[in-house]
């Protein structure tokens, strides 16, 4: 039997027009009605991965990037960056997509939600897929926010995802070839740093991704399963 390939997708948070090309695309997942209530559409986030099983594909999950409707309501952000061809460009792509969440507790909601979502729906399996948070945070390319903001948002989604199934691998932080001191300071945060959601000293980490360009795309370092 061939051994499996893991896939590790962007955008899966991301708000758009549900088009997708090469690192980039949108699924909708999330936006609040009226009265700003979260209301969830798993339509495309369910195909995805869905094409990933059936091909005997591991996911390596990436929770990002920050839906429209949890992006901080006042910012005066431009950029003309754009990566693939255009599919459609929104207000949303001027970097909005790059920044922390208005409200950290809706954020891990949504994790929760989805991480739930997924359990149900692909069972005992997902134990052994990798949940990623965010993407190159050391790059102003993904983040827009501080050290400190990141690591309050790992916290926050190592808190729902373990709060779905305590077995459920995450970490971080994905960092690019450069981002060095960005991994030196999210490491002391999650060994000694204290914790934005529990207060207490330390965080989960099962495992440690960063990026090295040019060599191999992305490099593991996970604690052996007792």
């Amino acid at each position: 039997m061939e051994k499996p390939y893991y896939i590790r997708n962007h955008n899966i948070f991301t708000s758009g027009n549900g088009l997708s090309y090469p690192a980039g695309g949108s699924t909708n997942i999330y936006i609040e009605d009226a009265d700003g209530n979260a209301v969830y559409n798993f339509e495309l986030i369910d195909k995805i991965y869905d094409n990933y099983i059936k091909n005997n594909c591991i996911p390596i999950i990436e929770l990002d990037f920050m839906p429209l409707d949890l992006v901080p309501d006042s910012n005066n952000l431009t950029s003309d960056w754009q990566m693939g061809r255009d599919v459609g460009r929104e207000m949303y792509e001027l970097n909005k997509w790059k920044l922390p969440p208005k409200d950290y507790k809706k954020w891990q909601e949504l994790i929760e939600i989805f991480a739930n979502h997924l359990y149900k729906r692909y069972g005992e399996q997902v134990q052994n897929w990798y949940f990623e948070v965010w993407n190159e945070p050391n790059l102003t390319n993904y983040w827009l926010g501080s050290i400190e903001e990141y690591c309050k948002l790992y916290d926050y989604s190592v808190e729902a995802i373990k709060r779905v199934n305590k077995n459920f691998q995450i970490g971080g932080p994905s960092t690019s070839d450069n981002g060095m001191e960005f991994l030196r300071k999210f490491l002391e945060h999650v060994t000694s740093g204290r914790n934005y959601v529990t207060n207490k000293i330390g965080t989960a980490i099962d495992f440690i991704s960063f990026h090295t360009k040019g060599n191999i795309d992305v490099i593991f370092y996970q604690h052996p399963k007792t």
